[in-house]
């Protein structure tokens, strides 16, 4: 998990930027694996099948 923290550390940088990233596996909804994530990156949405990846993939960026 420290390198799952230190890659989505790298993909924004600076203040105003933004990414959207899947963590594509079950353990990410797990407590004890999401209690590892950094504060920042925990609380994101749960994509459940083709029609949710559709919906989160067309949804605008959180501001």
């Amino acid at each position: 998990m420290t390198k799952v923290n230190q890659a989505l550390g790298r993909l924004v940088r600076a203040p105003g930027q933004r990414a959207r990233v899947l963590l594509h596996c079950r353990r990410f909804l797990e407590p004890s694996y999401a209690e590892l994530l950094a504060p920042e990156y925990r609380g994101g949405v749960q994509v459940a099948d083709d029609l949710a990846l559709a919906a989160w993939l067309g949804a605008p960026p959180p501001a």
